[in-house]
């Protein structure tokens, strides 16, 4: 389903321009069930701007009014919570390995039960992290698009640095995960300043690549093994059933939170 949330999402996802409207994007991001409580006015205090500049923002996604784009963002998140919970129960971990397993060309890969602790150990980190950063090309972030989405809903803010974008205004912090998704290691081999930045940044960083050249086991919390060799379009279905796994980790454990 579409909920408000995401579009709002999309927009910060895609705009090159630190300006104010990506700031009120990113604050409704990170402060979801505050904002759900916040009048025009607070909201305003809380992005250091005028309630005519939430107004503005609320009419880039064709509301006439906060009101109005503050009781959507409400409804459809809740209605984004109960779908959660049902996929969830519906969820069969053994048909998302299979999937994960496509992109393998009959060379070994690393077990369910090994994949299912190394996911549960991230969801661990995620929850005690203040925010999450992906970082990666285009593509690969646009198929992480729904588990940066869903998290965001769980109260677990999520953003994405895609390479498009400069590096130049954004800092890392303790407290924050930095995840980094480079299939073949191409993003770290062709971006290595901006990699530099992440590697020794105060940051937890989990890698996941078919590369493991440059997965440091005293400075990677952990490594993703994605199978194969090859960035074949497989590898697309590999990626997503990663996302799947650890969200579907941190779900069980902390969705109750």
């Amino acid at each position: 389903m579409n909920t408000l949330l995401e579009l709002v999402i999309l927009y910060f996802n895609s705009s090159f321009k630190n300006d104010i409207y990506n700031n009120i994007a990113q604050y409704i991001m990170q402060n979801l069930y505050l904002v759900k409580d916040m009048s025009i006015t607070d909201l305003a205090k809380s992005c250091y701007t005028s309630t005519t500049s939430i107004s503005k923002f609320c009419k880039l996604f064709n509301y006439d009014s906060y009101k109005e784009f503050k009781k959507d963002l409400v409804s459809t998140h809740e209605a984004k919570l109960r779908q959660l919970e049902y996929r969830h129960q519906e969820v069969k971990i053994e048909n998302i390995y299979q999937i994960y397993k496509l992109a393998s060309a009959d060379e070994e890969i690393i077990k369910l039960e090994e994949l299912l602790s190394i996911s549960n150990s991230i969801s661990n980190i995620m929850f005690k992290s203040k925010r999450i950063i992906l970082f990666g090309a285009v593509y690969p972030l646009s198929i992480a698009f729904n588990f940066q989405g869903d998290l965001c809903a769980l109260g677990k803010p999520v953003f994405c640095k895609h390479t498009m974008l400069s590096f130049n205004d954004f800092s890392l912090n303790k407290g924050d995960l930095a995840i980094i998704i480079t299939v073949t290691g191409r993003y770290v081999k062709t971006r290595i300043v901006e990699f530099n930045t992440i590697f020794f940044s105060d940051a937890k960083k989990i890698i996941i690549s078919q590369n493991t050249d440059f997965c440091d086991s005293n400075i990677i919390e952990f490594n993703i093994p994605l199978p194969g060799n090859k960035e074949i379009i497989e590898m697309n279905y590999c990626l997503m059933a990663v996302f799947d796994l650890i969200k579907y980790q941190y779900y069980q454990n902390y969705h109750f939170v």
